[in-house]
């Protein structure tokens, strides 16, 4: 945020200075995995590649070429070698870590194929993947996102319409259990996932198309988000779309991309789990600080309330209090006895905002500490 502090008060210009001086740094990489995103974010993805290359910043290009999405491969493969990888790739029905690799290369390969006049393996993906499921959605709109990308490469005005008619592909079909491969089943894809939407929003022209496409996000992300054992999956949870955001965000746009994150706040208050609320609050409270400071300290102290106030740890904390008050008893009974009702409305508060499974015993446990091991005592709970 200091970064962009000093970019939005003394203009983009300071970036390429930043790059120049980061690359002949000690410690220069690790400065540059920190603002990588946010010069990309100013200037554009190519235009950092090219000046890195031009300038020859080592340093710059390695990260940005680990960060490999735009960069495609120089070579198209053979057509009967690029058959095999389709038809592999339409063999999966439930995508693992090392199927990642398959559809990132038979995207490059569709991107270099539609760059060079070849839009078969194109017109494929829409005959193929038509009327299937989120996923087929998905595959047909990373490669129109492409086509419309390459227009975007070369300098020429990409039509909103046909972005947010493209973008707008992804909020059908939203079922999570449906087809093959099933919306929940995405978590090994979930980088490359994040790394299609991003092509969209880095398109995006005016705040209107900024909206409207961010809007999208936020219906795929309510419709195809599922829970399970404290953990969201999908193709866009709270938490990735929050990083989403974190890319983008600076002073000229806070304005239309707030309201998302804190409807995110809002949403995952309400269908979460306290802890995994806590992190969305902190995450929104890092992307906000320089912006307004104010609400990103409201939003990281109430992080904080989320994460200590009512998680399964806290019986640890109740298991504490209960053997204090036995010891406080022993001293100062009258004393004591004044903490009851506070214990008894911990114990219920602790029931109540937790599933109760590690805690429900925590009733008769205080009992059994209170009275039968103090029998002198009467119980306070």
């Amino acid at each position: 945020y200091y970064f962009r502090y000093w970019i939005d008060n003394k203009g983009t210009s300071l970036v390429y200075k930043v790059m120049d001086i980061l690359d002949e740094s000690i410690n220069g990489e690790s400065f540059v995995k920190e603002i990588l995103e946010d010069a990309i974010s100013y200037e554009g993805i190519n235009t950092i590649h090219s000046y890195a290359k031009q300038h020859g910043l080592k340093t710059w290009l390695k990260l940005l070429n680990i960060r490999k999405f735009y960069f495609y491969e120089e070579a198209i493969m053979p057509l009967d070698e690029f058959s095999l990888l389709y038809e592999k790739v339409k063999s999966i029905k439930h995508p693992v870590k090392e199927d990642v690799d398959l559809y990132r290369k038979l995207f490059e390969q569709i991107y270099l194929q539609i760059k060079n006049d070849n839009y078969k393996f194109f017109s494929m993906i829409h005959d193929d993947w038509r009327d299937g499921n989120w996923f087929g959605n998905w595959m047909i709109y990373t490669a129109d996102i492409l086509k419309l990308f390459l227009s975007y490469e070369s300098g020429a005005e990409v039509s909103e319409a046909e972005l947010l008619e493209t973008v707008g592909q992804l909020i059908f079909d939203t079922e999570p259990f449906w087809g093959t491969p099933r919306t929940c089943d995405l978590y090994a894809l979930e980088g490359f996932l994040l790394e299609t939407y991003y092509l969209a929003l880095v398109m995006a022209g005016s705040d209107n198309a900024l909206k409207c496409i961010l809007n999208d996000l936020s219906i795929l992300s309510k419709e195809t988000t599922t829970t399970s054992s404290n953990s969201q999956g999908g193709p866009l949870t709270d938490y990735n779309f929050i990083k989403l955001m974190r890319r983008i965000i600076n002073a000229r746009n806070i304005n239309v991309i707030l309201p998302y994150a804190e409807d995110i706040i809002t949403y995952s208050s309400n269908t979460t789990y306290y802890a995994s609320t806590a992190t969305i609050k902190f995450l929104v409270a890092d992307m906000i600080a320089e912006a307004d400071r104010e609400k990103a300290e409201k939003y990281y102290e109430e992080g904080v309330k989320f994460l200590v106030g009512y998680t399964m740890h806290k019986d640890m904390s109740l298991d504490s209090l209960i053997d204090s008050f036995a010891s406080i008893h022993r001293m100062n009974p009258a004393k004591a006895m004044r903490y009851v009702d506070e214990i008894t409305a911990m114990t219920f508060s602790l029931l109540q905002h937790t599933d109760e499974r590690d805690v429900r015993h925590y009733l008769i446990f205080g009992f059994a500490r209170c009275f039968i091991n103090h029998h002198n005592m009467h119980c306070p709970i």
